[in-house]
């Protein structure tokens, strides 16, 4: 095949900080946004007593939400490649600015849409005109007790800037420019940058996981201080709203905006927490497996000392075959993200950590990863393309305020795209050692969902409970982190002293409080659907693009009614638990 690039090629939303393009939209967006303002401003009940009109004020707001979505991604996509981009660092803040601007000029319309009267709003939900802003409407109502004055809106919008998003900024800028210490292997290979460390907790030697555990941990370690208290503000921020809006905690309010009850929420994190018995026989079997006593820095560590390298041009022929024995279009769908440059693959110093898919209405998304070339970073790859394959049908199907899918929705793809390239592999690999590894991989990765995502969820409570009534700093952090890792351990991980330090490194709790119970429970409705995948077939397929292209315009229980799964239903949690147990089964078993 011919050389693919490694890094994304952003030209598709602007050329660069100096062309025309940006330029006009960076000087027009707060004129567009005034003029709309004072076009509609005030007059909303009256446009909404007739259908067409309020239909073509919907679309010409959604035309400024969307070139803002615009004119905000392309620094920020900028910063991520490389937080030390001093131009993307700088525009990154002049474009927050100027949509904050633009955003309060807009803030009066959903207000007035929540002020319309019952029998209004009844007759915008039963218009076939409307249909696609059908849930919409409906979650304009669901928010409508919490939502502010329209100056009280403005202030809150524009002081974020200064207040929750600055403080994100400032860990992200401050983690960029942080030098690792290096860990070098036995083999004389040397890492020195967060990603290429990390991969080593999969490396063979006991001594060379430990280094890196404990090199990356030495960074966030020397800044806890710093960390707790950009936590501790974020935190206050988020009492202080919930407050204000009358919710009754932080986890309510993210309950709602996750389109989630706090039933189904209380289930997940029961249902885990009363089978931390199967995270604890799995590591016991594993370091019976390996003849040592398993440490924190130990849970990644390969059975055997087998080398699985694929090169980034491997993987991506791998991810084409295994979608296409499941779907043409899966498969043609990626194709374009590799041919279309769409993807930043390549580690460099500075670059966010992690991996993300991010979409932009009326664009196609964008995926960033450090791809290191281990198994670890072929399934991250084909995660992210699953979102990339979920974002470019929702495009096709959803208006802009019906596009975003909730958590619950959006996980479902990428996890099934992982599924499946699993599946193709075990199926097409001859070595039994390989595919002993992709087996145990496949059992931590769901243990990973099921046990350390919801950990994180029982610290975040602890922390907005803490709030609520008290404070916090980094030594209490530290101590609620190590208690609740301990108790998911038991007697079968030895908890190092550095990981007390660790919650440092999940962004998440940072910029988006209460999001990583969402995994575990997308993850239970994936392995649901997946399921069903399996029992019908290649039938199923057209049910799933329908799901995918849902988006955000429906109610996540609705929308996976649509193939037959009901997330609210206990047994589809207690069947990802018995999922996993059935899978380490299947791996004892194997000699």
């Amino acid at each position: 095949m011919s050389e693919i690039r490694t890094d994304w090629d952003l030209k598709d939303l602007y050329k660069s900080f100096e062309s025309p393009e940006f330029t006009a939209d960076f000087e027009n967006i707060i004129p567009l946004a005034k003029n709309f303002n004072q076009k509609y401003r005030g007059r909303i009940s009256e446009i909404a007593i007739e259908i067409p009109a309020l239909k073509a004020c919907i679309e010409e707001y959604e035309s400024i939400e969307s070139l803002q979505q615009r004119l905000y991604s392309y620094p920020a996509l900028r910063f991520n490649a490389d937080t030390r981009d001093k131009d993307a660092v700088s525009w990154q803040q002049r474009t927050q600015e100027n949509v904050s601007s633009a955003s309060n000029y807009l803030i009066f319309f959903n207000l007035e849409l929540q002020k319309l009267s019952e029998t209004t709003i009844e007759t915008l939900l039963k218009s076939p005109k409307l249909s696609l802003y059908k849930h919409y409407f409906s979650r304009l109502l669901q928010f409508k007790p919490h939502t502010l004055s329209e100056e009280v809106e403005q202030v809150l919008n524009e002081a974020d800037l200064a207040g929750v998003s600055a403080f994100v900024q400032l860990r992200e800028q401050h983690l960029g420019s942080q030098e690792f210490e290096p860990v070098t292997t036995p083999e004389g290979k040397t890492a020195d940058t967060e990603p290429e460390i990390s991969a080593l907790l999969f490396h063979p030697d006991p001594e060379t996981r430990l280094k890196a555990y404990v090199n990356v941990r030495k960074v966030y370690s020397s800044h806890n201080l710093l960390y707790g208290i950009v936590l501790q503000k974020i935190a206050l921020h988020h009492k202080l709203d919930y407050a204000r809006r009358g919710f009754k905690s932080t986890l309510e309010k993210q309950l709602l905006g996750d389109q989630v009850s706090e039933p189904v929420y209380r289930n997940v994190i029961d249902v885990t927490r009363n089978a931390f018995d199967l995270f604890q026989d799995y590591y016991r079997f594993k370091a019976d497996k390996l003849g040592i006593k398993i440490k924190i820095s130990d849970i990644y560590a390969p059975y055997q000392p087998i080398e699985i390298v694929k090169s980034y041009p491997e993987t991506v022929e791998m991810i084409y075959d295994a979608m296409s024995h499941v779907d043409n279009e899966f498969e043609s769908i990626v194709r374009r993200f590799v041919e279309g440059n769409y993807i930043d693959s390549t580690i460099r110093k500075g670059k966010r950590g992690g991996a993300f898919c991010w979409s932009i209405w009326g664009f196609h998304p964008y995926i960033l990863q450090s791809f290191t070339g281990t198994p670890e970073s072929w399934f991250t790859l084909a995660h992210e393309l699953g979102h990339g394959i979920h974002g470019v049908y929702t495009n096709r199907s959803q208006r802009l305020l019906g596009a975003d899918p909730p958590m619950v929705l959006a996980e479902i793809a990428s996890t099934f795209n992982e599924l499946l390239l699993l599946d193709y592999l075990l199926e097409n690999e001859s070595d039994g050692k390989l595919k002993f590894a992709l087996l145990t991989k496949q059992v931590e990765d769901a243990l990973n969902l099921l046990f350390r995502q919801t950990t994180i969820s029982r610290l975040e409570e602890d922390i907005h409970n803490k709030m609520s009534s008290d404070s916090f700093d980094h030594e209490w952090v530290n101590e609620r982190w190590l208690y609740w890792y301990k108790t998911l351990c038991g007697d079968s991980v030895e908890i190092l002293p550095d990981h007390s330090v660790d919650w440092a490194r999940i962004g998440h709790i940072f910029f988006k409080p209460f999001y990583c119970y969402n995994y575990c429970l997308s993850h239970m409705v994936s392995i649901a659907c997946y399921s069903k995948y399996k029992s019908e077939g290649k039938s199923f397929i057209p049910k799933f693009k329908q799901l995918l292209s849902h988006g955000g315009s429906m109610n996540p229980k609705d929308a996976l009614a649509s193939v037959g799964v009901d997330p609210s239903d206990p047994k589809v949690m207690q069947s990802a638990i018995d999922h996993t147990r059935n899978l380490l089964d299947k791996l004892i078993a194997m000699k």
